[in-house]
């Protein structure tokens, strides 16, 4: 081979190798980072698993590691259950140091929230048993004396808001919860006071992006506002998304303090007004 030749050849070589190793060193970084943020970054689909009385053994990653379909949260109680971690939800109390953050068992953060939402007085998780976990729970406004039940003999909306309850006060802070439709299965009354508990989860270092069709999730946050309790804006924002011919267009729906709004996004929100509008004008014109 004449010397030119074999020269670039060799710068040839000497290029792709350095631009090989780049290649390796970019997917590298990337790779370490999609570590870092996955470590923090917890996805909860709408299709969440079904209840069962008797829940196979599992080995979560930690506390906030509940599955995409929440099918590994009685796996976290049963793991992380007694382990002491701040609870996120109790607003701290100011101190001549600084700030009092209570600090309790994850169990007993998830039994506090159970029976705020109004879904659970108590649970009772068995994890001794040869074949799986058993987890039975007491609901309200049911005889004592039937004692606990699995949760295959109760409404499904418990089996449904308990891998968020778990998430949200498992998660560490820093971490972003992304929580598709938590309003499945759910009375509206306890759709509303799930409000309070992701406020107060995103009041402690934790984000939440949820996606939802529920006036009641909406109006739980209007009503933070109106209290005082929430500045629109700064502690929370809607966004309303809308799709048409030409694609998905995003608008910000705002929201004042007194927890009115200056508009309605179209054809959503305003549907049950319309809805009772036409019940109205059908009376009126049956009478």
């Amino acid at each position: 081979m004449p010397l030119g030749l074999w020269v670039a050849e060799r710068d040839r070589d000497k290029e792709r190798s350095e631009r090989t190793y780049r290649v390796n060193r970019v997917l590298g970084e990337f790779g370490r980072a999609l570590e870092v943020v996955g470590g923090f970054l917890h996805h909860l689909g709408p299709l969440r698993d079904e209840p069962k009385n008797l829940y196979a053994v599992q080995y979560p990653a930690g506390a906030w590691d509940v599955g995409s379909r929440g099918e590994r949260a009685i796996a976290c109680l049963r793991t992380f259950g007694s382990r002491l971690l701040p609870d996120p939800t109790v607003i701290p109390e100011k101190s001549g140091n600084g700030y009092v953050v209570e600090r309790v068992t994850l169990g007993e953060a998830v039994s506090r929230w159970c029976q705020k939402l109004g879904i659970i007085t108590s649970y009772e998780l068995d994890a001794g048993g040869k074949y799986g976990t058993t987890f039975k729970v007491s609901v309200p406004d049911t005889d004592a004396a039937a004692g606990a039940v699995d949760l295959t003999n109760v409404g499904v909306g418990v089996s449904q808001v308990l891998p968020i309850v778990v998430l949200c006060l498992g998660a560490r802070e820093g971490s972003v919860l992304l929580i598709e439709q938590p309003e499945l299965h759910l009375h509206p009354a306890v759709q509303t006071r799930l409000c309070e508990m992701f406020y107060r989860v995103s009041q402690s270092g934790r984000q939440l992006i949820l996606e939802t069709h529920s006036m009641h999730i909406v109006n739980g946050l209007r009503l933070l506002a109106a209290r005082g309790e929430a500045t629109p804006g700064e502690d929370f924002a809607i966004v309303f998304v809308e799709r048409d011919v030409y694609g998905s267009y995003v608008d910000t729906v705002a929201v004042r303090q007194d927890g009115s709004m200056e508009s309605w996004p179209r054809g959503f929100f305003d549907e049950a007004e319309k809805v009772l509008s036409q019940i109205v004008t059908a009376r009126l014109e049956q009478s």
